[in-house]
């Protein structure tokens, strides 16, 4: 009888804490990510927002710092079957990564189904950060 208690108590516990975790992923999921990555010439900050990608900062190691203040606009229509079309982006954090200093942020677009990756990379302890976008189309067509 105790331990049928005891179990029952810790499935409410698990249930509780599962609710929880969920309410503050989906807050999280609507809130920017902040990510840093660089070398050891160039720092730079990114902020992935719900719908654009922003470098907020990038910095030498010399002093001189440059602050962003706008967002950057991904593309925001194309030419579908003839027609102006135009693109809906939000972040997909699952699909999205940072590993090591490279950062890897997948936009998507759901009405043409697009795929966009904007990834900024250190490949050398000195030099400059690259940068590449690529659109993947994902209609099958």
């Amino acid at each position: 009888m105790k331990h049928a208690w005891m179990r029952q108590r810790l499935t409410t516990h698990v249930l509780l804490a599962w609710v929880a975790l969920q309410a503050s992923w989906s807050a999280v999921a609507a809130t920017p990510q902040t990510l840093h990555i660089g070398n050891r010439d160039t720092q730079l900050t990114l902020q992935l927002d719900p719908s654009t990608p922003q470098v907020t900062r990038l910095a030498s190691t010399s002093g001189a710092a440059w602050q962003g203040a706008d967002a950057t606009k991904l593309i925001e229509h194309i030419a579908f079957d003839g027609k102006d079309q135009p693109l809906h982006w939000h972040f997909d954090r699952a699909a999205s990564h940072l590993q090591g200093n490279v950062v890897d942020a997948v936009y998507e677009s759901d009405v043409p189904k697009l795929r966009l990756t904007w990834t900024w990379r250190a490949r050398a302890q000195h030099g400059p950060l690259e940068h590449t976008i690529r659109i993947e189309n994902l209609t099958g067509r």
